[in-house]
């Protein structure tokens, strides 16, 4: 078994779109903020993962707190404006498991849940993502042991050594 626990600071300064920018966009008309201050973050995240032969199982789960979060709201029918949201905390965790079903095969089953809340008034965030189920089968394909070699070449062309067995390489003398 491995695990990982892991501490973060982040910073980031409003883009120029957040600051400067007036005009339409998908969600109606945007009227930027020039007096939006930079969000800066503390991250803290745990990982575990452990495999045993043909199984394998991972989780993870972090924790963000975040200042002065910048944030798109709606101010208006088909107005939106942004903000700086104050303090706010994220928080998630994903879970997943492979098995190996042998010749190739492998199928995994992931979910993943995340939380996003105003840190004074409990309120929800935009822009989370919902929680959610993926479930993958996949499928090694190995390549074709031959390669037929182009047969009509012509008396300039020679044959260039390229990966054995998967292709042949023709060029063209000068």
């Amino acid at each position: 078994m491995v695990m990982t626990l892991q501490a973060a600071r982040g910073f980031r300064d409003p883009t120029i779109t957040e600051r400067c920018s007036r005009g339409p966009v998908g969600r109606g008309f945007l009227e930027s903020n020039p007096d939006l201050r930079p969000e800066t973050s503390r991250q803290f995240d745990l990982t575990m993962r452990y495999g045993a032969g043909r199984f394998d199982v991972h989780g993870a789960t972090y924790r963000d707190s975040v200042n002065n979060l910048v944030e798109r709201y709606t101010a208006g029918v088909d107005l939106c404006g942004i903000r700086n949201r104050g303090r706010a905390r994220l928080t998630g965790a994903e879970i997943g498991v492979r098995v190996d079903a042998g010749a190739s095969v492998s199928f995994d089953v992931i979910g993943q849940a995340s939380r996003g809340r105003d840190a004074v008034d409990d309120t929800a965030l935009n822009d989370i993502a919902p929680k959610s189920l993926a479930l993958i089968a996949r499928h090694a394909w190995r390549a074709a042991p031959v390669v037929s070699a182009y047969c009509r070449r012509g008396p300039r062309w020679v044959l260039v050594p390229g990966r054995q067995g998967l292709v042949t390489i023709v060029v063209q003398r000068r």
